[in-house]
């Protein structure tokens, strides 16, 4: 009876290789599943990041016009001024435009906001900008050292409403360019 107890105690003492294959299986989903869960999150702070700096990029859009606007109303006066900013964002009728603010310089004081080269857009998807490293700045100035093509798309539309009111409409896409953002904002005489 002895030899028999002391065999038993024998075979309960270690794992067999059945049990440590399943405790191994379950470690492996544990952290696959911990591994994927991971991989989500960072996909969704990525996409988060991207669609921070599109509504900045088109939220800026609806400032660069309303700016415009502001400087032509201001310093040429009365309906001439209205009619001169409304000329001069004519390109951003039909399919929209793209603004050169890499043009800007803040220390001129001859209104510089209206000196701004605007170029119509040839289809629905306007070119893209350029991010400038150094700078952590938008725009579609190729030309610097730093410059490095994003995949962010801003296009600027402007629609008159009636000789006192245009709708700005700018529209930020990025990735497939199926993702985007749009801001919408009516802009008066209000001279």
């Amino acid at each position: 009876m002895m030899k028999f107890i002391l065999q038993t105690k024998k075979m309960q003492s270690g794992f067999t290789l059945v049990e440590t294959l399943v405790a191994i299986s379950i470690f492996t989903l544990s952290v696959l599943a911990l591994m994927v869960a991971l991989g989500g999150g960072l996909k969704s702070t990525s996409f988060a990041k991207s669609k921070v700096t599109a509504n900045y990029l088109a939220q800026e859009g609806i400032e660069l016009m309303r700016n415009m606007r502001d400087t032509f109303v201001l310093y040429d006066g009365g309906q001439n001024g209205w009619s001169d900013f409304l000329a001069h964002v004519s390109d951003c009728q039909n399919k929209g435009c793209v603004f050169h603010t890499e043009e800007l310089v803040y220390g001129d004081t001859n209104r510089p906001i209206t000196q701004i080269t605007l170029d119509p857009c040839l289809s629905a998807l306007c070119p893209p900008l350029y991010y400038h490293t150094d700078s952590g700045t938008y725009d579609y100035n190729a030309g610097t050292a730093d410059a490095v093509i994003s995949s962010f798309r801003r296009n600027i539309r402007l629609s008159i409403i009636n000789e006192h009111e245009a709708r700005i409409n700018s529209f930020v896409f990025w990735g497939d360019q199926n993702t985007s953002v749009s801001f919408t904002e009516n802009l008066f005489d209000w001279n």
